[in-house]
């Protein structure tokens, strides 16, 4: 086999490989390939094989030895279960690895929903017999919530250790398995489901997970790989936070505080804002957001803090709605381009913000004090562009309603050409993020990209859209936007177990 390739045919044999529809199967055939003759290409030209025979040897062992991740996140508020993982673009490929504070007569459920539904669901099952042999299992819930093991086994484990009262699990999979009964990953939103039973059983088949009290949390795996600029050496870093709440016991909570920035006499950019969350608060925090308020620089917004919603706040919190800053569980600080920073500070600037925190708390778990916020890195090295927002869809008015009972209701928001003609720069703009938004009957949004009445790529999209889980997220490219473009943002709402109209009206 080596002997048939050179580097030359070898990246020929590729782009032949990429011009043809393969399918499914296909390219899960192609991803294998590619794996195996990234190896042997790697060792028949003495490219780092040393480095790469350790990587395998590292997959191979047992000896408890780490992986290197990008990406983690911590699935529930008593800190039992740790999330790490990595994604492959060219493969099409996660790597997992789940530190599982769990007993050695109890085992374990991971998986993936469409939206956070125990039932129907993908799992990867471990679980232990009475010999104490382990196993790990592709596997599927019915309607019913038994779990049944698949035909086809695609979660391929790497390493499986023990130390004291925790287990380390390593697995990968591809994002598309072929598999009707397993979950297809992409770059919207992942809800993670994870459960615990007690013990040894004989086979996983039919067991019910919904017997086992299944919890659930949302993540974005696959990220945009852009690459982070370095920050200027004037860089300062400050925090909104809020500060000694505490969390009600209650599933869900939404703590607003109205704040002011820092004294900024002269216009700074923000180039990066990611969480600040206190440790006892992680797998509570849910998400968070920013608001500059919009009003003259004079003029005062209110001091509040308390509930979003609640009876007896304060008029003018409603010009508190442009997003400076976002964080969602799983989510990495956003970096902006070396060209562009946020403007904030100056004298034409009005200093006050609100802070709004998500509280997930479906364990109802008392006595947590929370300060969580989010850290702002600012410069006055101003660079060559502002970056600013551009809001897309519909609104907020009741002139549009959903009608109830529907699966799916269509919201169609455009920005025609003609506006695009007289608000956009000769030159046009760079999108390098976005933040999609719908109320709470949103299942999925997206927005389409037109040219001269041709259709380009998809400006963003999430099938798996939660209200309860928003961030701005960097895209996996900069998208030009011209003058004469337009831009159509849906959003898909369902309202099937509505029994009267919905108003599309605004958060506050």
């Amino acid at each position: 086999m080596l002997k048939l390739f050179n580097r030359r045919s070898f990246i020929h044999f590729l782009i032949l490989l990429s011009q043809y529809q393969l399918g499914c199967l296909g390219r899960r055939s192609q991803n294998n390939l590619l794996r195996t003759l990234s190896f042997l290409t790697k060792s028949s030209w003495n490219d780092n094989s040393t480095e790469d025979n350790e990587q395998k040897s590292q997959l191979k062992s047992s000896s408890g030895e780490q992986f290197q991740y990008e990406n983690d996140v911590i699935l529930d508020g008593h800190k039992r279960f740790h999330l790490f993982w990595n994604f492959d673009n060219v493969l099409e490929e996660v790597t997992f690895e789940i530190e599982a504070k769990i007993k050695k007569d109890q085992f374990f459920a991971f998986g993936f929903s469409d939206y956070g539904e125990f039932i129907n669901a993908d799992y990867a099952i471990l679980w232990t017999d009475k010999d104490g042999k382990p196993h790990f299992q592709d596997a599927h819930t019915d309607h019913s919530g038994l779990i049944h093991v698949d035909k086809s086994q695609d979660y391929n484990l790497l390493n499986f250790t023990t130390k004291s009262n925790k287990v380390i699990l390593t697995f990968k999979r591809f994002y598309d398995t072929c598999d009707n009964d397993d979950y297809l990953i992409d770059s919207g939103t992942t809800h993670l489901l994870y459960a615990v039973g007690i013990g040894h059983p004989r086979s996983a088949e039919n067991i019910n997970i919904t017997s086992l009290r299944p919890s659930m949390t949302r993540v974005q795996i696959i990220k945009s790989e852009l690459v982070d600029p370095e920050f200027p050496k004037d860089t300062e870093t400050f925090a909104m936070t809020v500060e000694n709440v505490k969390v009600p016991a209650e599933e869900t909570t939404y703590w607003c505080v109205v704040k002011k920035l820092p004294n900024m006499s002269e216009k700074h950019h923000i180039i990066q804002f990611g969480g600040k969350i206190t440790p006892t608060s992680e797998g509570v925090v849910h998400h968070m957001e920013v608001f500059h308020c919009d009003a003259p620089p004079g003029v005062e917004i209110p001091h509040y803090e308390g509930k979003c919603i609640k009876e007896g706040r304060p008029k003018g919190l409603e010009s508190c709605r442009n997003v400076i800053g976002a964080w969602a569980m799983g989510a990495q600080p956003l970096t902006y381009p070396e060209e562009a920073g946020y403007p904030v500070g100056g004298k034409d600037s009005n200093p006050y913000v609100m802070l709004e925190v998500h509280y997930n708390n479906p364990d109802l778990i008392s006595g947590i004090v929370d300060s969580s916020g989010i850290e702002f890195h600012v410069t006055k090295t101003l660079r060559k562009y502002d970056a600013g927002i551009m809001e897309l869809g519909l609104e907020y008015t009741d002139k549009y309603a959903l009608p109830p009972g529907l699966n799916q209701w269509d919201l169609d928001g455009h920005c025609i050409p003609e506006c695009t003609k007289v608000g956009l720069p000769e030159k046009g703009i760079k999108v390098f993020a976005s933040q999609l938004h719908t109320h709470l009957t949103g299942r999925r949004a997206f927005t389409k990209h037109y040219r001269n009445g041709v259709e380009l790529p998809e400006l963003n999209r999430d099938n798996h859209y939660s209200p309860h889980f928003q961030e701005i997220r960097k895209l996996k490219r900069q998208v030009t936007v011209l003058p004469g473009d337009s831009l159509v943002t849906t959003c898909q709402d369902q309202t099937a177990n509505r029994r009267r109209i919905t108003l599309v009206r605004g958060f506050f």
